[in-house]
């Protein structure tokens, strides 16, 4: 387990971001201060995004661990598989709930702290990722995004950040205006 801490960071316009390889500082009013990941779960990561994600294509999964003080400790993950609009039949909600639920058979953390997405360049803000990031942050409100950058990465440094929305931009998210005003 990586126990290197940097400082905090502001990105996004409203995310609160966290970097470093194994704990970091989390930005925002919630109880969670800092973020550790195991290497585990990095390393499973980056395995999907090889066995995936090649070419142009996003991974994403979700992010297991717990609480403890305040720091959110995520030590597992697994990977939304690929599937295409064909795939009517695959349903999403209960192939993860099934997963957790082999996991904890297993006696692994199954308690759900996030989701994780590769990116290319550190290009990831959308309204897609902000309404996703909001709806888990809004149903678990320790939640964070790992963004996961495979081409910086290659270039000699691990791209591994953890993202929340600060509370302003949940408020925005919440009222839908995404006005400049807002």
């Amino acid at each position: 387990m990586a126990s290197r801490k940097e400082g905090s960071a502001a990105a996004g316009g409203g995310f609160g971001a966290s970097k470093g390889k194994g704990k970091a500082a989390a930005t925002g009013d919630s109880a969670v201060k800092q973020v550790q990941i195991d290497g585990l779960v990095v390393l499973k990561i980056i395995k999907h995004y090889q066995e995936e994600g090649q070419g142009n294509e996003v991974v994403q999964g979700v992010l297991l661990g717990l609480v403890v003080d305040d720091r959110l400790e995520i030590t597992n993950c697994f990977p939304f598989p690929q599937h295409t609009e064909d795939d009517a039949e695959f349903d999403e909600v209960q192939y993860q709930m099934e997963m957790m639920r082999s996991l904890r058979h297993v006696n692994i953390d199954h308690l759900h702290v996030g989701w994780y997405q590769s990116t290319y360049y550190g290009s990831f803000v959308t309204r897609a990722l902000l309404d996703s990031q909001f709806s888990y942050q809004h149903a678990i409100e320790e939640s964070v995004v790992l963004i996961y950058d495979p081409i910086k990465t290659a270039q000699g440094s691990l791209s591994l950040k953890a993202y929340r929305l600060t509370p302003k931009l949940m408020e925005v998210c919440k009222e839908k205006d995404f006005s400049p005003e807002a």
